[in-house]
């Protein structure tokens, strides 16, 4: 639109007809449709009520318009609406499709967290025995059992500590990892102070 605006045919088309928005649908064109699309379907609508305003026997208008995207998606809001029709879809219709869509997307994220965690145990399945992690102290759960969090794979485990306090860092070792039975037990390396200073 700038370059309409700053190019030869500047003077066809009024700068207060150019209507726009700046954000994106991000590939969602149903976002584009019934989100973007009704944000500037105001917008739309006063600058045609204004041009319409100043004849007395308007016959039809034109609009022109150039879309961001491949969708075409406020585009065609915009358009059904000016011709008048209905929305293709119901808002029933619409919240049983979110609903059905949020089911799907609550599967879809549990499928790739549990890929996620199975990924992780093999590779600590795989490293040599007695190789030594960095852990951080979240909480402890009961007396010195702490919950710890991986430092290198960023996964929480829960293991008895004998010292420190939550935010410490300790070294741990991964005793068992089974990633089909979903089990992952440390154990904590208890250092001497002489040595890890």
């Amino acid at each position: 639109m700038d370059s309409v605006r700053s190019g030869p045919f500047d003077q066809i088309f009024r700068p207060n007809n150019f209507v726009f928005g700046q954000s994106s649908a991000g590939n969602n064109w149903a976002k584009g449709h019934y989100t973007e699309g009704a944000k500037l379907i105001d917008f739309v609508l006063d600058v045609v009520r204004k041009e319409t305003e100043n004849y007395d026997y308007l016959q039809g208008f034109q609009v022109c318009h150039s879309l961001g995207g491949g969708s075409r998606r406020e585009g065609c809001f915009l358009e059904a609406f000016l011709r008048g029709d209905s929305p293709p879809y119901s808002a029933d219709d619409l919240e049983g499709m979110t609903f059905i869509a949020s089911m799907h997307v609550k599967v879809a994220r549990r499928l790739h967290s549990n890929s996620l965690r199975y990924w992780l145990l093999e590779f600590l399945r795989r490293q040599p025995k007695g190789r030594k992690y960095r852990a951080l102290i979240l909480k402890f759960v009961k007396d010195r059992m702490g919950a710890l969090l991986l430092v290198e794979v960023g996964m929480q485990v829960t293991t008895t500590i004998s010292r420190g306090k939550v935010g410490d860092q300790v070294s741990v070792t991964v005793e068992t990892a089974h990633p089909r039975d979903d089990i992952l037990s440390v154990r904590e390396v208890v250092e001497d102070t002489e040595d890890s200073e």
